[in-house]
């Protein structure tokens, strides 16, 4: 820089000969608020806010209502999940939350039907034990009968 107005450059061509640029200095304020560079800018933070709300519109904002959901799984009806038709990780993760969904109300039936059998099996168990002991006493005292009896005809024929 040869003063604060103008800037210069130099340059060897060949032996002896040498080549000098000089134009005005331009300043950095000059730079930055040109018309050209403001609009360059306006451009770049246009472009920047517009990405940053496809971005939380296309993947934070489903994330979100998954993680709302998360809680609630198992209570939540089998309607599959609108982002389950995207082809992306979102979509993904829609399919497997559906495919867990699906796999915890199956599980949950199988617990109530097990459930149910085993209540069925207690009061079985109770209606036999119930119906074994007058059976077991009827048993019990036909046996003390029968020994009686067979003691009577055995003295019956002692006497004869």
């Amino acid at each position: 820089m040869i003063n604060e107005s103008f800037e210069a450059a130099a340059a060897s061509i060949s032996k002896g000969r040498s080549l000098l640029l000089v134009r005005p200095a331009e300043h950095l304020s000059d730079f930055l608020f040109h018309p050209r560079t403001l609009g360059v800018l306006a451009a770049f933070w246009a472009l920047s806010l517009g990405l940053a709300w496809s971005l939380a519109r296309g993947i934070v904002l489903p994330l979100r209502r998954f993680a709302a959901r998360l809680p609630h799984i198992a209570e939540e009806s089998s309607e599959p999940l609108p982002e389950a038709s995207r082809t992306d990780e979102v979509g993904q993760l829609a399919r497997a939350y559906d495919a867990t969904r699906t796999q915890l109300a199956t599980e949950r039936k199988a617990r109530e039907q097990a459930e149910r059998l085993a209540t069925l099996g207690k009061m079985t168990t109770g209606l036999a034990h119930e119906i074994n002991n007058p059976v077991s006493a009827i048993k019990l005292h036909t046996q003390l009968l029968e020994g009686e009896i067979a003691d009577v005809h055995e003295i019956g024929r002692a006497h004869v």
